[in-house]
Protein backbone atom coordinates (compact mmCIF):
# COMPACT_ATOMS: atom_id res chain seq x y z
CA UNK A 1 0.00 0.00 0.00
CA UNK A 2 0.76 3.82 -0.16
CA UNK A 3 2.95 5.60 2.28
CA UNK A 4 1.59 7.86 5.13
CA UNK A 5 0.94 11.13 3.39
CA UNK A 6 1.48 14.57 4.46
CA UNK A 7 -1.46 16.14 5.82
CA UNK A 8 -2.29 19.79 3.50
CA UNK A 9 -4.15 22.17 5.68
CA UNK A 10 -7.62 23.34 3.83
CA UNK A 11 -7.14 27.04 2.77
CA UNK A 12 -8.96 29.32 5.42
CA UNK A 13 -11.16 32.08 4.07
CA UNK A 14 -10.47 36.05 4.64
CA UNK A 15 -13.16 36.58 7.04
CA UNK A 16 -15.48 35.81 9.30
CA UNK A 17 -19.13 34.46 8.24
CA UNK A 18 -22.06 36.22 9.99
CA UNK A 19 -24.75 34.26 11.78
CA UNK A 20 -26.57 31.88 9.49
CA UNK A 21 -30.53 33.26 9.87
CA UNK A 22 -32.68 30.67 11.23
CA UNK A 23 -35.99 31.17 9.97
CA UNK A 24 -39.02 30.97 12.38
CA UNK A 25 -40.51 27.59 13.13
CA UNK A 26 -38.07 26.20 11.52
CA UNK A 27 -34.15 25.17 10.68
CA UNK A 28 -31.11 28.35 9.68
CA UNK A 29 -30.89 28.13 5.99
CA UNK A 30 -28.23 29.52 3.88
CA UNK A 31 -29.21 33.23 1.99
CA UNK A 32 -29.89 33.17 -1.65
CA UNK A 33 -28.59 36.46 -2.13
CA UNK A 34 -25.56 36.79 -4.65
CA UNK A 35 -24.42 39.92 -2.66
CA UNK A 36 -24.48 38.44 0.47
CA UNK A 37 -21.95 39.98 3.03
CA UNK A 38 -21.54 36.42 4.77
CA UNK A 39 -19.91 35.28 1.68
CA UNK A 40 -16.12 34.98 1.90
CA UNK A 41 -13.65 36.91 -0.60
CA UNK A 42 -12.01 34.04 -1.93
CA UNK A 43 -12.65 30.95 -4.19
CA UNK A 44 -15.11 28.70 -3.30
CA UNK A 45 -14.58 25.81 -1.18
CA UNK A 46 -14.18 22.13 -2.95
CA UNK A 47 -15.57 19.36 -1.27
CA UNK A 48 -15.18 15.87 -2.81
CA UNK A 49 -18.12 13.71 -1.12
CA UNK A 50 -17.85 10.18 -1.15
CA UNK A 51 -20.46 7.32 -0.05
CA UNK A 52 -23.69 9.22 -0.30
CA UNK A 53 -25.97 10.11 -3.25
CA UNK A 54 -29.37 10.76 -4.42
CA UNK A 55 -29.37 8.65 -7.05
CA UNK A 56 -30.09 5.28 -5.30
CA UNK A 57 -33.84 3.73 -3.90
CA UNK A 58 -32.30 4.37 -0.41
CA UNK A 59 -33.86 7.16 1.07
CA UNK A 60 -31.51 6.51 4.13
CA UNK A 61 -28.52 7.81 2.13
CA UNK A 62 -29.89 9.73 0.17
CA UNK A 63 -31.16 11.51 3.52
CA UNK A 64 -27.41 11.70 4.70
CA UNK A 65 -26.55 13.17 1.20
CA UNK A 66 -29.04 16.21 1.87
CA UNK A 67 -27.90 16.54 5.14
CA UNK A 68 -24.07 16.59 4.20
CA UNK A 69 -25.42 19.37 1.76
CA UNK A 70 -27.45 21.82 4.09
CA UNK A 71 -24.87 21.66 6.77
CA UNK A 72 -21.53 22.62 4.56
CA UNK A 73 -23.88 25.59 3.22
CA UNK A 74 -24.71 26.60 6.67
CA UNK A 75 -21.22 26.26 7.70
CA UNK A 76 -19.73 27.60 4.36
CA UNK A 77 -21.94 29.09 1.58
CA UNK A 78 -19.49 29.25 -1.14
CA UNK A 79 -18.73 25.51 -0.13
CA UNK A 80 -18.96 23.81 -3.97
CA UNK A 81 -19.76 20.02 -3.07
CA UNK A 82 -19.29 17.15 -5.84
CA UNK A 83 -19.90 13.63 -5.98
CA UNK A 84 -17.34 10.75 -6.35
CA UNK A 85 -19.03 8.07 -6.77
CA UNK A 86 -20.16 4.45 -8.53
CA UNK A 87 -21.67 5.89 -11.26
CA UNK A 88 -22.92 5.02 -14.98
CA UNK A 89 -22.44 8.27 -16.00
CA UNK A 90 -21.53 11.76 -14.92
CA UNK A 91 -25.02 13.32 -15.03
CA UNK A 92 -25.39 15.79 -12.05
CA UNK A 93 -27.42 15.98 -9.33
CA UNK A 94 -29.82 17.96 -7.16
CA UNK A 95 -31.56 18.83 -4.47
CA UNK A 96 -34.01 21.54 -2.43
CA UNK A 97 -32.18 23.38 0.58
CA UNK A 98 -34.03 25.81 2.16
CA UNK A 99 -36.46 26.19 -0.88
CA UNK A 100 -32.97 26.70 -3.41
CA UNK A 101 -32.12 23.91 -5.52
CA UNK A 102 -29.04 22.84 -5.27
CA UNK A 103 -26.93 21.44 -8.57
CA UNK A 104 -23.95 18.57 -7.45
CA UNK A 105 -21.36 17.45 -10.08
CA UNK A 106 -20.73 14.01 -10.10
CA UNK A 107 -17.47 12.34 -10.77
CA UNK A 108 -17.81 9.00 -11.81
CA UNK A 109 -16.32 5.70 -11.13
CA UNK A 110 -17.30 2.22 -12.45
CA UNK A 111 -16.37 -1.50 -10.52
CA UNK A 112 -17.25 -3.63 -13.44
CA UNK A 113 -14.13 -5.03 -14.65
CA UNK A 114 -15.16 -5.05 -18.15
CA UNK A 115 -15.28 -1.08 -17.57
CA UNK A 116 -12.94 1.80 -19.71
CA UNK A 117 -10.11 2.45 -17.94
CA UNK A 118 -10.56 5.79 -17.25
CA UNK A 119 -13.33 5.32 -15.31
CA UNK A 120 -12.29 2.02 -13.98
CA UNK A 121 -11.57 2.13 -9.92
CA UNK A 122 -8.94 -0.76 -9.83
CA UNK A 123 -6.75 1.19 -12.51
CA UNK A 124 -7.38 4.40 -10.83
CA UNK A 125 -6.39 2.78 -7.68
CA UNK A 126 -3.15 1.54 -9.24
CA UNK A 127 -2.50 5.10 -10.88
CA UNK A 128 -2.71 6.58 -7.55
CA UNK A 129 -0.78 4.23 -5.68
CA UNK A 130 2.45 4.99 -8.59
CA UNK A 131 1.64 8.82 -7.93
CA UNK A 132 2.50 8.00 -4.22
CA UNK A 133 5.20 5.72 -5.29
CA UNK A 134 6.74 8.09 -7.47
CA UNK A 135 6.17 11.74 -6.11
CA UNK A 136 8.53 13.32 -9.34
CA UNK A 137 5.87 11.70 -11.43
CA UNK A 138 2.69 12.84 -9.42
CA UNK A 139 1.80 15.59 -11.18
CA UNK A 140 2.00 13.67 -14.58
CA UNK A 141 0.20 10.58 -13.42
CA UNK A 142 -2.50 12.43 -11.96
CA UNK A 143 -3.29 14.30 -15.15
CA UNK A 144 -3.60 11.06 -16.92
CA UNK A 145 -6.98 10.21 -15.32
CA UNK A 146 -10.26 12.61 -14.95
CA UNK A 147 -11.32 11.05 -11.82
CA UNK A 148 -7.61 11.89 -10.03
CA UNK A 149 -7.67 15.32 -11.65
CA UNK A 150 -11.07 16.42 -10.37
CA UNK A 151 -10.00 14.67 -6.98
CA UNK A 152 -6.79 16.60 -6.92
CA UNK A 153 -8.69 19.99 -7.35
CA UNK A 154 -10.80 19.05 -3.72
CA UNK A 155 -9.66 21.17 -0.93
CA UNK A 156 -10.97 18.03 1.07
CA UNK A 157 -12.50 14.86 0.95
CA UNK A 158 -15.58 14.19 2.90
CA UNK A 159 -16.52 10.26 2.85
CA UNK A 160 -19.95 8.91 5.21
CA UNK A 161 -20.05 5.57 3.43
CA UNK A 162 -23.51 5.39 3.54
CA UNK A 163 -23.71 5.66 7.14
CA UNK A 164 -22.83 1.92 7.76
CA UNK A 165 -20.79 0.56 4.99
CA UNK A 166 -17.56 0.76 6.92
CA UNK A 167 -17.65 -2.52 7.94
CA UNK A 168 -17.34 -6.43 6.50
CA UNK A 169 -20.53 -7.14 8.13
CA UNK A 170 -22.22 -7.49 4.26
CA UNK A 171 -19.25 -9.10 2.79
CA UNK A 172 -15.83 -8.47 2.24
CA UNK A 173 -16.10 -7.91 -1.89
CA UNK A 174 -18.86 -4.87 -0.71
CA UNK A 175 -15.85 -3.66 1.75
CA UNK A 176 -12.57 -4.10 -0.64
CA UNK A 177 -14.47 -2.59 -3.52
CA UNK A 178 -15.87 0.46 -1.06
CA UNK A 179 -12.66 1.35 0.37
CA UNK A 180 -10.80 1.55 -3.01
CA UNK A 181 -11.71 5.15 -3.67
CA UNK A 182 -10.75 6.30 -0.09
CA UNK A 183 -7.56 4.17 -0.43
CA UNK A 184 -7.03 6.65 -3.60
CA UNK A 185 -7.54 9.44 -2.27
CA UNK A 186 -4.81 8.85 1.06
CA UNK A 187 -2.28 7.64 -2.04
CA UNK A 188 -2.54 11.13 -3.65
CA UNK A 189 -2.44 12.90 -0.36
CA UNK A 190 -5.77 14.40 0.19
CA UNK A 191 -6.67 15.22 3.38
CA UNK A 192 -9.62 12.48 4.06
CA UNK A 193 -12.38 13.24 6.72
CA UNK A 194 -14.45 10.03 7.91
CA UNK A 195 -17.90 11.84 8.67
CA UNK A 196 -20.45 10.20 11.54
CA UNK A 197 -21.03 7.01 10.30
CA UNK A 198 -20.51 3.43 12.15
CA UNK A 199 -17.05 1.48 12.37
CA UNK A 200 -17.25 -1.76 12.05
CA UNK A 201 -17.94 -4.49 13.11
CA UNK A 202 -14.16 -5.95 11.16
CA UNK A 203 -14.58 -9.66 11.40
CA UNK A 204 -11.48 -10.61 9.49
CA UNK A 205 -8.13 -9.79 9.92
CA UNK A 206 -7.19 -8.83 6.77
CA UNK A 207 -10.45 -6.17 6.99
CA UNK A 208 -9.08 -5.11 10.11
CA UNK A 209 -5.91 -4.15 8.51
CA UNK A 210 -7.51 -1.93 5.85
CA UNK A 211 -9.93 -0.15 8.14
CA UNK A 212 -6.80 0.88 10.25
CA UNK A 213 -4.83 2.06 7.21
CA UNK A 214 -7.53 4.35 6.15
CA UNK A 215 -8.52 5.72 9.79
CA UNK A 216 -5.12 5.91 10.64
CA UNK A 217 -4.57 8.46 7.56
CA UNK A 218 -7.54 10.27 8.08
CA UNK A 219 -7.28 13.97 9.34
CA UNK A 220 -10.61 13.37 11.63
CA UNK A 221 -12.74 10.71 12.26
CA UNK A 222 -16.46 11.03 13.38
CA UNK A 223 -18.59 8.45 15.09
CA UNK A 224 -22.41 8.89 15.32
CA UNK A 225 -21.77 5.95 18.49
CA UNK A 226 -19.51 5.71 21.25
CA UNK A 227 -19.70 1.84 20.46
CA UNK A 228 -17.95 2.51 16.89
CA UNK A 229 -15.07 5.73 18.59
CA UNK A 230 -14.39 2.08 20.78
CA UNK A 231 -14.25 -0.05 17.60
CA UNK A 232 -11.78 2.95 16.43
CA UNK A 233 -9.74 3.26 19.62
CA UNK A 234 -9.36 -1.02 19.80
CA UNK A 235 -8.05 -1.17 16.38
CA UNK A 236 -5.02 1.19 17.49
CA UNK A 237 -4.65 0.55 21.17
CA UNK A 238 -1.98 2.53 22.34
CA UNK A 239 -0.18 3.73 18.86
CA UNK A 240 0.85 6.73 18.52
CA UNK A 241 -0.84 6.79 14.97
CA UNK A 242 -4.72 6.34 16.54
CA UNK A 243 -6.06 9.17 14.67
CA UNK A 244 -8.61 11.56 16.71
CA UNK A 245 -12.01 9.98 17.40
CA UNK A 246 -14.52 12.76 18.21
CA UNK A 247 -18.14 11.91 18.47
CA UNK A 248 -21.40 13.73 16.22
CA UNK A 249 -24.75 12.52 15.91
CA UNK A 250 -26.05 10.92 12.76
CA UNK A 251 -26.19 14.16 10.42
CA UNK A 252 -29.55 13.15 8.92
CA UNK A 253 -31.01 15.04 11.83
CA UNK A 254 -30.52 17.86 9.91
CA UNK A 255 -32.81 16.75 7.21
CA UNK A 256 -35.38 19.28 5.99
CA UNK A 257 -39.25 17.74 5.19
CA UNK A 258 -40.40 18.82 2.33
CA UNK A 259 -44.55 18.31 1.28
CA UNK A 260 -45.00 16.32 -1.77
CA UNK A 261 -47.11 17.94 -4.41
CA UNK A 262 -49.54 14.76 -4.42
CA UNK A 263 -49.79 12.42 -1.48
CA UNK A 264 -50.26 8.86 -2.76
CA UNK A 265 -51.61 6.64 -0.21
CA UNK A 266 -54.30 3.78 -0.92
CA UNK A 267 -56.72 3.38 0.65
CA UNK A 268 -57.19 7.46 1.18
CA UNK A 269 -56.55 8.76 4.79
CA UNK A 270 -59.93 9.86 5.96
CA UNK A 271 -60.40 11.69 9.50
CA UNK A 272 -59.50 8.55 12.26
CA UNK A 273 -60.96 10.76 14.67
CA UNK A 274 -59.61 9.71 18.29
CA UNK A 275 -57.73 6.53 16.88
CA UNK A 276 -54.26 6.58 16.64
CA UNK A 277 -52.16 6.79 12.59
CA UNK A 278 -49.47 4.45 13.67
CA UNK A 279 -46.53 4.40 10.74
CA UNK A 280 -44.74 1.36 9.61
CA UNK A 281 -41.68 1.11 7.92
CA UNK A 282 -41.22 -2.71 7.26
CA UNK A 283 -37.74 -3.90 6.05
CA UNK A 284 -37.65 -5.34 2.82
CA UNK A 285 -34.21 -6.99 3.30
CA UNK A 286 -35.06 -8.34 6.41
CA UNK A 287 -38.33 -9.55 5.17
CA UNK A 288 -35.93 -11.39 2.66
CA UNK A 289 -33.34 -12.85 5.36
CA UNK A 290 -30.92 -10.22 3.73
CA UNK A 291 -28.40 -11.14 1.03
CA UNK A 292 -27.88 -14.55 2.01
CA UNK A 293 -31.79 -15.13 1.95
CA UNK A 294 -30.86 -17.07 5.29
CA UNK A 295 -30.95 -14.67 8.52
CA UNK A 296 -27.87 -12.96 7.51
CA UNK A 297 -28.18 -10.22 10.52
CA UNK A 298 -29.22 -13.82 13.32
CA UNK A 299 -32.43 -12.41 14.55
CA UNK A 300 -33.78 -14.73 17.30
CA UNK A 301 -37.11 -14.45 15.28
CA UNK A 302 -38.64 -14.78 11.76
CA UNK A 303 -38.55 -10.93 10.79
CA UNK A 304 -41.54 -12.19 7.70
CA UNK A 305 -43.57 -13.89 10.69
CA UNK A 306 -43.34 -10.86 12.48
CA UNK A 307 -44.36 -8.26 10.56
CA UNK A 308 -47.51 -10.22 9.63
CA UNK A 309 -48.26 -10.90 12.78
CA UNK A 310 -47.99 -7.31 14.40
CA UNK A 311 -49.82 -5.80 11.79
CA UNK A 312 -53.13 -8.56 12.61
CA UNK A 313 -52.69 -8.13 16.01
CA UNK A 314 -52.73 -3.97 16.29
CA UNK A 315 -55.59 -4.14 14.09
CA UNK A 316 -57.28 -6.51 15.91
CA UNK A 317 -56.59 -5.54 19.92
CA UNK A 318 -56.99 -1.36 18.88
CA UNK A 319 -58.51 0.75 17.00
CA UNK A 320 -55.27 2.28 15.31
CA UNK A 321 -54.81 2.55 11.72
CA UNK A 322 -51.69 1.95 10.31
CA UNK A 323 -49.84 3.74 7.67
CA UNK A 324 -47.06 1.62 5.64
CA UNK A 325 -43.94 3.73 4.90
CA UNK A 326 -41.60 2.39 2.47
CA UNK A 327 -38.21 3.92 3.02
CA UNK A 328 -35.69 1.86 0.02
CA UNK A 329 -37.42 1.47 -2.84
CA UNK A 330 -35.70 -1.68 -4.21
CA UNK A 331 -37.13 -2.70 -8.06
CA UNK A 332 -39.78 -5.03 -7.81
CA UNK A 333 -38.87 -8.38 -6.80
CA UNK A 334 -35.40 -7.99 -5.83
CA UNK A 335 -34.76 -8.43 -2.28
CA UNK A 336 -34.16 -4.95 -0.89
CA UNK A 337 -38.09 -3.62 -2.00
CA UNK A 338 -39.56 -2.63 0.75
CA UNK A 339 -42.84 -1.70 -1.01
CA UNK A 340 -42.61 -5.35 -1.91
CA UNK A 341 -42.80 -6.87 1.90
CA UNK A 342 -45.69 -3.59 2.09
CA UNK A 343 -47.85 -5.10 -0.72
CA UNK A 344 -47.13 -8.74 1.02
CA UNK A 345 -48.29 -7.57 4.33
CA UNK A 346 -51.67 -6.03 2.53
CA UNK A 347 -52.10 -8.84 0.41
CA UNK A 348 -52.45 -10.75 3.80
CA UNK A 349 -54.50 -8.82 5.64
CA UNK A 350 -58.26 -9.74 5.91
CA UNK A 351 -60.86 -7.77 4.14
CA UNK A 352 -63.18 -6.53 7.12
CA UNK A 353 -59.65 -4.53 8.84
CA UNK A 354 -58.03 -3.68 5.36
CA UNK A 355 -59.64 0.10 5.31
CA UNK A 356 -57.41 0.70 8.67
CA UNK A 357 -54.03 -0.25 6.58
CA UNK A 358 -52.76 2.33 4.20
CA UNK A 359 -50.02 2.21 1.58
CA UNK A 360 -48.25 4.78 0.75
CA UNK A 361 -48.15 4.37 -3.08
CA UNK A 362 -45.72 7.17 -3.92
CA UNK A 363 -41.96 7.39 -4.54
CA UNK A 364 -40.72 9.65 -2.83
CA UNK A 365 -37.50 11.54 -2.47
CA UNK A 366 -35.76 11.62 1.01
CA UNK A 367 -37.23 15.06 1.66
CA UNK A 368 -40.92 14.29 0.93
CA UNK A 369 -40.68 10.84 2.58
CA UNK A 370 -40.09 12.68 6.00
CA UNK A 371 -42.73 14.96 5.66
CA UNK A 372 -45.24 11.79 5.12
CA UNK A 373 -44.01 10.52 8.16
CA UNK A 374 -44.51 13.57 10.19
CA UNK A 375 -48.31 12.70 9.26
CA UNK A 376 -48.63 9.86 11.65
CA UNK A 377 -48.56 10.00 15.91
CA UNK A 378 -45.82 7.52 16.27
CA UNK A 379 -43.90 5.28 14.38
CA UNK A 380 -42.15 2.08 14.07
CA UNK A 381 -39.37 1.16 11.59
CA UNK A 382 -36.57 -0.98 10.71
CA UNK A 383 -34.71 0.89 8.25
CA UNK A 384 -32.99 3.45 10.70
CA UNK A 385 -33.02 6.49 8.93
CA UNK A 386 -36.87 5.66 8.52
CA UNK A 387 -36.79 6.01 12.11
CA UNK A 388 -34.45 9.35 12.34
CA UNK A 389 -36.66 10.99 10.38
CA UNK A 390 -39.33 10.61 12.92
CA UNK A 391 -37.49 11.13 15.89
CA UNK A 392 -36.20 14.48 14.20
CA UNK A 393 -40.05 15.61 13.87
CA UNK A 394 -40.73 14.92 17.75
CA UNK A 395 -42.98 11.54 17.37
CA UNK A 396 -42.64 9.07 19.91
CA UNK A 397 -40.49 5.85 17.74
CA UNK A 398 -39.99 2.15 17.91
CA UNK A 399 -36.72 0.83 15.84
CA UNK A 400 -37.13 -2.74 15.60
CA UNK A 401 -32.73 -3.18 15.12
CA UNK A 402 -31.01 -6.02 12.92
CA UNK A 403 -27.39 -4.21 13.93
CA UNK A 404 -26.08 -2.19 17.27
CA UNK A 405 -25.78 1.34 14.81
CA UNK A 406 -29.26 1.56 15.80
CA UNK A 407 -28.53 1.73 20.02
CA UNK A 408 -25.53 2.96 19.27
CA UNK A 409 -27.01 5.97 17.96
CA UNK A 410 -30.22 6.71 19.63
CA UNK A 411 -28.56 6.62 22.95
CA UNK A 412 -25.60 8.76 22.11
CA UNK A 413 -28.20 11.24 21.64
CA UNK A 414 -30.52 10.84 24.20
CA UNK A 415 -33.20 8.50 23.07
CA UNK A 416 -32.77 5.71 24.79
CA UNK A 417 -35.49 2.83 25.33
CA UNK A 418 -36.45 3.59 21.76
CA UNK A 419 -35.09 0.18 20.24
CA UNK A 420 -36.13 -3.00 20.58
CA UNK A 421 -33.13 -5.16 19.19
CA UNK A 422 -34.35 -8.39 17.23
CA UNK A 423 -31.07 -9.97 18.28
CA UNK A 424 -31.53 -10.16 21.92
CA UNK A 425 -35.59 -10.73 21.99
CA UNK A 426 -37.82 -13.49 20.93
CA UNK A 427 -40.89 -13.16 18.81
CA UNK A 428 -43.26 -13.25 21.84
CA UNK A 429 -41.44 -10.85 23.76
CA UNK A 430 -40.95 -8.09 20.57
CA UNK A 431 -44.62 -8.24 19.83
CA UNK A 432 -45.93 -7.73 23.22
CA UNK A 433 -43.65 -4.69 23.30
CA UNK A 434 -44.30 -3.88 20.16
CA UNK A 435 -48.03 -3.35 21.17
CA UNK A 436 -47.33 -2.12 24.63
CA UNK A 437 -46.16 0.97 22.63
CA UNK A 438 -48.89 1.25 20.11
CA UNK A 439 -51.45 1.17 22.64
CA UNK A 440 -49.53 3.71 24.58
CA UNK A 441 -49.95 5.71 21.32
CA UNK A 442 -51.32 9.26 21.65
CA UNK A 443 -52.77 11.22 18.79
CA UNK A 444 -51.67 14.20 17.75
CA UNK A 445 -48.90 14.43 20.30
CA UNK A 446 -45.17 15.05 19.75
CA UNK A 447 -42.25 14.87 22.17
CA UNK A 448 -40.08 18.09 23.37
CA UNK A 449 -39.01 19.08 20.06
CA UNK A 450 -35.82 20.83 21.92
CA UNK A 451 -34.05 17.39 21.91
CA UNK A 452 -33.60 17.73 18.09
CA UNK A 453 -32.13 21.67 18.53
CA UNK A 454 -29.86 20.70 20.76
CA UNK A 455 -29.00 17.29 18.32
CA UNK A 456 -28.59 19.61 15.21
CA UNK A 457 -26.35 22.66 17.26
CA UNK A 458 -24.38 19.31 18.34
CA UNK A 459 -23.72 18.49 14.88
CA UNK A 460 -23.29 21.84 13.14
CA UNK A 461 -20.46 22.38 16.13
CA UNK A 462 -18.93 19.54 15.15
CA UNK A 463 -18.27 20.21 11.89
CA UNK A 464 -17.12 23.14 12.38
CA UNK A 465 -14.78 22.17 15.38
CA UNK A 466 -12.66 19.67 13.67
CA UNK A 467 -13.08 20.32 9.76
CA UNK A 468 -10.27 23.58 9.61
CA UNK A 469 -12.36 25.28 6.20
CA UNK A 470 -15.44 25.38 8.03
CA UNK A 471 -14.05 26.69 11.23
CA UNK A 472 -12.33 29.03 9.39
CA UNK A 473 -15.01 31.01 8.10
CA UNK A 474 -17.97 29.71 10.40
CA UNK A 475 -19.13 32.06 13.25
CA UNK A 476 -22.55 31.97 14.99
CA UNK A 477 -24.60 29.39 13.17
CA UNK A 478 -28.12 28.54 13.82
CA UNK A 479 -29.72 24.99 12.94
Amino acid sequence: MCGRHRRRRPRACKKALRPVPTPTGGAGIMSDSPEDPGRPGDRPLAVAVMGASFATGNRGVAALMASLVRIFLLLRPDARLSLFIGARTSAPQECTVGGRRIRIDVVNFRLAPWSRPRENMLWIFLLACAARLLPPLRAKIVRVNAWLRALDRADLVADIRGGDSFTDMYGMDKFLLGSLPRLAAVCIGKPLYLLPQTYGPYRRRFTRRIAAYILGRASTVMSRDHAGADVVRELFGSSRHAPPVVFCPDVAFMLEPVAPERFAVEPPLTDAGAACMLGFNPNGLLYNGGYTRSNMFDLKFDYRAFVHDLVARILAETEAHIMLVPHTYGAPGTINSDPDACQAILADTPAGVRGRLHLVTGEYNQSEIKHVISRCDCFIGSRMHACIAALSQGLPTLAIAYSRKFKGVFDAVGLEGSVLDARNVDRSEALDATLSFVKQCVPRTRRDEETVRVIQEKILKSFADHIPACRACAGPHGA
